[in-house]
């Protein structure tokens, strides 16, 4: 496990690089482990091990920033073996639109899609509309007692649940050069950076999306060829009969899916990042049409 961190792999404020654990006696390495089965059993972290450092990483737009957390080396180790736990959890939930986890990446979806566009653009009369949106500061939203709660529910390890929160309510601060800012705390997100966070953000996500899949008319589900969720990105794909569906029966079924989606969404708290949706269709008067309705 320490084997798959890179050499150059930043490291927070103990400044231990993941690599040099590696080069630990045997005996040193079973009191680590053993230090972390007992941090399981109480549910917390020593208080030296409970800062983030924050940095800024430049987002494509202009003057925006996506916030990673550093962790100290010791919760990264912890957290990355715990992370294949979680990847088996994910797998056990048996849900085809969860396009995250172990030999899964966001280009399968991407290819999903590209497949049946290409389908419909062979048939007469198909028309295929994606429509993609993603939530708004999702890794900052989430509520710490309400993954708690799901986490029993849904069968999220529990211990592992406990200690990455109680690392995501430690005091973090923001890096900018060489400057800090305050420390603040808070007992709601999931820290980008940690390998957990994928996974809790999942746990947020489940039942407002199975709400909106066991509630959509079969008018609407049968029209639905691809559908995904890729961490806090949302994919619909629909290929739909311009032989049978009129354009307006082809927009209100794909704006009601989305207006369903986005309710079920946010009873839990969380929304969709305001202007970021996207609708693309093989048929550019319906892609407007769409647009309007949703705008």
């Amino acid at each position: 496990m320490i084997r798959t961190f890179k050499k150059t792999t930043s490291t927070a404020h103990d400044r231990i690089p993941p690599r040099i654990i590696d080069e630990l006696e045997d005996d040193t390495l079973r009191m680590l482990i053993r230090f972390f089965k007992r941090s399981e059993a109480s549910g917390d972290w020593p208080v030296q091990w409970k800062d983030a450092v924050m940095v800024m990483i430049p987002k494509a737009e202009q003057f925006k920033w996506r916030l990673i957390a550093l962790l100290v080396t010791p919760y990264r180790i912890w957290a990355r073996d715990a992370g294949r736990k979680i990847s088996a959890w994910t797998t056990g939930l048996k849900r085809d639109w969860i396009a995250n986890g172990p030999k899964k990446s966001s280009e399968d979806a991407a290819y999903d899609i590209a497949l049946y566009s290409e389908i419909a653009a062979g048939n007469l009369g198909q028309i295929s509309v994606v429509i993609m949106d993603d939530l708004e500061k999702g890794f900052e939203k989430v509520n710490h007692a309400d993954l708690l709660a799901k986490a029993s529910i849904y069968g999220f390890p529990s211990d592992i649940a406990k200690l990455a929160i109680a690392m995501y309510r430690s005091p973090r601060r923001i890096r900018c050069g060489m400057a800090y800012s305050r420390a603040t705390r808070t007992n709601r997100g999931v820290l980008a950076g940690c390998p957990i966070a994928m996974g809790l953000l999942l746990l947020a996500n489940l039942k407002p999306v199975d709400d909106f899949w066991a509630n959509l008319p079969p008018r609407i589900r049968d029209n639905i060829v691809v559908f995904r969720v890729y961490v806090d990105d949302f994919i619909i794909a629909f290929r739909l009969d311009s032989n049978k569906l009129s354009v307006d029966e082809m927009q209100t079924i794909v704006a009601v899916a989305y207006i369903r989606l986005s309710s079920a969404i946010t009873k839990t708290g969380a929304n969709f990042a305001l202007g970021k949706g996207r609708v693309t269709a093989t048929d550019i008067e319906l892609a407007n049409k769409i647009k309007a309705a949703l705008n």
